[in-house]
């Protein structure tokens, strides 16, 4: 997908919220994104790929990743069936929360500011391990915060000083990214899904998918129903409906305009697939989740 989608702050920030937590059951069909605001992604169940910018790396439960705004990235898990999944939980912060005007902060408060505001301004994406125990917690207190409807405020001095806490321990803790290694090789199905989701527009044939892995067509499709669950059809048509979904709730796009970006031409055809998989029209679907206060881990998985 030449223009990944970039998920909006208006979407995940109700009022004047500035920091969200969001629990993710993430999906094979992984689309890569970007985001208005910055995450610190927390693997807190499962293990998965992790596609950020040009890179890929084996996740497990206990790593984080910091992502700074505008980076483009996706989750997929290992286990491509939903038997074993993927849990992620998100912290979510708005940008301008770390412009801090250090200037009127006494000293040494002013020099950790300093720190934080240029942590944000490398705009450099970074990977880290919980070692202790401790960023768990501090993930806890702030999920926890957030169900209440006494903290959906910038009142919470609770959540707020736990993100402080979070990004200090970050700050302090040495970048691990070059030990998380990824062989495409070893999964290649992994790879194709990716591919999939991101070029559905353009996909291609089975013949063509099954040469990309040196493979026979009717071997694939073996391997392909064995890692899945489904054939490599149904999978591709899984992944429109994903991406359809995507653009209907991140995108001002026509309806028209998104049958186009994931390869529909015929928009009969378009209406009733989505139908057939979701239960409700597009216009209906985009209408009933703009509605809604915050996504919950229901609206990240494919309907």
């Amino acid at each position: 997908m030449e223009n990944p989608p970039v998920f909006s702050t208006s979407y995940f920030f109700q009022g004047n919220v500035s920091v969200q937590t969001v629990l993710a059951k993430e999906d094979p069909c992984c689309i890569r994104h970007s985001h208005e605001f910055f995450e610190i992604a927390y693997v807190c169940e499962g293990e998965g790929i992790h596609y950020i910018e040009e890179e890929r790396f084996n996740v497990v439960q206990g790593d984080l990743f910091f992502i700074p705004v505008g980076v483009v990235h996706c989750f997929q898990p290992r286990d491509l069936t939903g038997i074993q999944p993927l849990r992620i939980l998100n912290c979510l912060y708005k940008a301008e929360l770390v412009g801090f005007p250090s200037n009127s902060i006494p000293s040494p408060l002013s020099q950790f500011f300093c720190q934080v505001a240029d942590y944000h301004l490398e705009k450099k994406w970074r990977a880290y391990h919980d070692q202790s125990g401790e960023i768990v917690r501090l993930f806890q207190v702030l999920h926890t915060e957030g169900q209440t409807s006494a903290c959906m405020s910038d009142n919470s001095l609770i959540r707020y000083g736990t993100l402080i806490h979070l990004i200090k321990i970050l700050i302090e803790t040495k970048d691990r990214r070059a030990i998380l290694t990824f062989k495409k090789e070893d999964c290649p199905i992994h790879g194709i899904i990716h591919h999939m989701s991101n070029n559905c527009q353009n996909s291609m044939s089975l013949h063509e998918v099954s040469q990309s892995i040196a493979v026979s067509p009717r071997h694939f499709q073996r391997l392909f129903k064995l890692q899945t669950g489904c054939t490599y059809v149904k999978m591709l048509q899984k992944i429109r409906i994903r991406n359809i979904c995507l653009f209907l709730k991140y995108t001002n796009l026509t309806i028209q305009s998104i049958a186009l970006l994931v390869g529909i031409q015929d928009m009969k055809y378009f209406y009733r697939l989505f139908a057939e998989r979701v239960g409700i029209t597009p216009g209906t679907y985009r209408s009933r989740y703009r509605e809604k206060n915050m996504p919950s881990e229901e609206d990240w998985e494919l309907a």
